[in-house]
């Protein structure tokens, strides 16, 4: 097949609209584009090296993908047939190699993000952060010692949400006390609670760089988690240039981690220093994409497609 007619392989879930706003792009560019959900069954097979996967009954060669976007979801293949209970556990081991074996021929080629980067953890990402020269919030679990700073408790699992009575609730950071951490508080995950002059969002994609300041400590709604949005009188939300060596150590921290893009917080203290609070690889991009005009799905787009 003629370079020219490589596809784009899209991995992501029904009701994302970021990977609708980069396929749009792709669209603009006459890109062909195949976008897989979790609930497409595939059928993987190979005959020697050649290798193919078979989806809504079209088959696809391998060599034919020019690029792979993880974004979200899951790979789902066709179950192989079973007549003996007692090799249950055989084929499911069995799949799961071939599963495996698929990821690593697809994130072998040109490629934003990996499956792995759906669980990184986020106390070990603090630490490799703080090795590669940048400043961390002090972190308690399950400590006696609460000590006299203000700590906010979060999730370590990133953002957390639950559903009761039909309804989705969202998790989001709050103040607490000492008194409430003693008295059986679900969460024992707490990090000291620094004054902010602002927070930064900063989207990462292959050394690149778009940070955006958020001003949100003025309003008593976001100063804690400016995800508790003030709709009525929004945040506001402005292009950031980061100084040269907090980029540095940001592009050191995700080559380190093997992330070749994400979404990263930090936040700007009162004293001037800059604090990394976490780092998203499937993150939303949109919030920073529209309100600084970067055009983030058009980077996205011309990186899966290769064009400088």
């Amino acid at each position: 097949m003629n370079t020219k007619t490589k596809i784009v392989l899209i991995l992501s879930v029904e009701e994302d609209q970021s990977t609708m706003n980069v396929i749009e792009w792709l669209v603009l560019m006459n890109q062909p584009f195949v976008l897989l959900h979790p609930d497409d069954l595939i059928n993987f097979s190979f005959n020697n090296k050649k290798y193919y996967i078979e989806v809504n009954n079209r088959k696809l060669n391998l060599d034919d993908i020019k690029s792979f976007w993880y974004r979200r979801g899951f790979i789902t293949l066709k179950k192989i047939q079973n007549t003996k209970k007692e090799l249950d556990w055989i084929v499911l081991d069995e799949n799961k190699s071939i599963l495996d074996f698929l990821y690593f021929l697809l994130e072998n080629k040109l490629h934003i993000n990996k499956r792995s980067d759906n669980s990184i953890n986020k106390l070990t990402t603090l630490i490799i952060a703080e090795k590669c020269g940048l400043l961390i919030p002090k972190s308690y679990y399950n400590s006696s010692e609460f000590g006299k700073e203000k700590k906010i408790t979060k999730t370590i699992v990133g953002s957390a949400s639950f559903i009761k009575d039909n309804k989705v609730y969202m998790m989001f950071t709050k103040t607490i006390s000492n008194k409430e951490l003693t008295e059986n508080y679900e969460f024992k995950y707490t990090q000291e609670r620094i004054l902010k002059k602002y927070e930064l969002r900063i989207f990462y994609l292959h050394d690149k760089l778009w940070s955006m300041a958020i001003f949100s400590q003025k309003d008593n709604q976001t100063k804690v988690d400016f995800r508790e949005y003030n709709l009525i009188k929004p945040n506001r939300n402005v292009p950031y240039s980061l100084p040269n060596h907090i980029e540095k150590k940001i592009k050191n921290l995700m080559k380190t981690l093997d992330i070749n893009s994400g979404s990263i917080d930090m936040i700007v203290s009162k004293e001037n220093k800059y604090i990394f609070l976490e780092v998203n690889p499937i993150g939303q991009f949109g919030m920073t994409s529209y309100p600084c005009n970067y055009k983030i799905e058009k980077e996205i787009a011309k990186y899966l497609i290769h064009e400088k």
